[in-house]
């Protein structure tokens, strides 16, 4: 499913992507509302044909993972740097050089004002830098297609340390140097995605929420690194346009071919 002007990376419509589909679900530090994000992400994964997906979770999340009848979940229920390390490594074990890895963090986000107002997740006492995660991203998966979901306080703040790298698409639930409120974002991204498999149509479908924008103020970005380069909505007065545009385009080009 291509989307013409709006379509500058493979990673978006991921139902398409030709390799192997490998996710790590990063959740540290959780309340009950983020247990609900843990569960509609590995779903979502899970029907979109991911062969293997590892989540490091907060013993305490109310998810019990453990206890999840699906092959293609590793768990952890513990949360500590270690217990990341361990996860990207058996990762970069098994991603080949065609294949995608997909990152989805939630949980609570910070900024480090001692460190340039850096992007961290507090996990296991401890401060996991989304520069640091990059970098080990990086070196552990070379040139590999991404898919990055920062689904946290300051997202694009941490989203925006793994846009060195391409192909990759980068999604945040809130802009720069701002918080995320609610559950709202993935509740509404996860089911459009799952049923499609079109990133840029699900992130569309989940910024035109109106209590999110509006009573939250919550403004959620969307990064595309490819042949070109582009974060959108170019302006968030204009997102409602530029949304129900993308979703107009998908719809008819999903009429013209048929099927999804």
């Amino acid at each position: 499913m291509l989307m013409s002007d709006y379509l500058l990376s493979p990673i978006e419509d991921i139902a398409q992507f030709e390799g192997r589909k490998y996710a790590l679900i990063l959740a540290p530090e959780l309340e009950d509302r983020h247990s609900h994000n843990i569960t509609n992400a590995i779903e979502t994964f899970s029907a979109l044909g991911f062969e293997e997906i590892k989540v490091v979770a907060s013993q305490h999340s109310g998810v019990r993972i453990d206890k999840m009848n699906n092959t293609k979940v590793t768990p952890s229920v513990e949360t500590s740097l270690r217990h990341v390390d361990r996860a990207l490594d058996s990762l970069a074990e098994l991603i080949g050089p065609t294949d995608l890895f997909t990152l989805y963090v939630t949980g609570h986000g910070s900024l480090d004002n001692s460190r340039n107002h850096k992007a961290y997740l507090q996990i296991g006492g401890q401060k996991l830098y989304a520069g640091d995660l990059a970098d080990q991203v990086n070196e552990l998966c070379p040139g590999h297609a991404r898919l990055i979901i920062s689904d946290q306080c300051y997202g694009a703040d941490f989203m925006y340390e793994f846009t060195t790298a391409a192909p990759m698409v980068g999604i945040a639930a809130s802009k720069t140097r701002d918080c995320s409120y609610s559950e709202t974002f993935p509740d509404n991204f996860f089911p459009a995605l799952k049923k499609t498999g079109n990133v840029t149509y699900a992130f569309a479908q989940a910024y035109l929420d109106k209590e999110m924008r509006h009573f939250n103020q919550q403004f959620p970005v969307i990064t595309i690194v490819g042949e070109k380069r582009g974060t959108y909505p170019k302006k968030h007065f204009s997102g409602e346009r530029w949304a129900k545009k993308i979703i107009r385009r998908f719809r008819f080009e999903v009429q013209a071919h048929g099927s999804l």
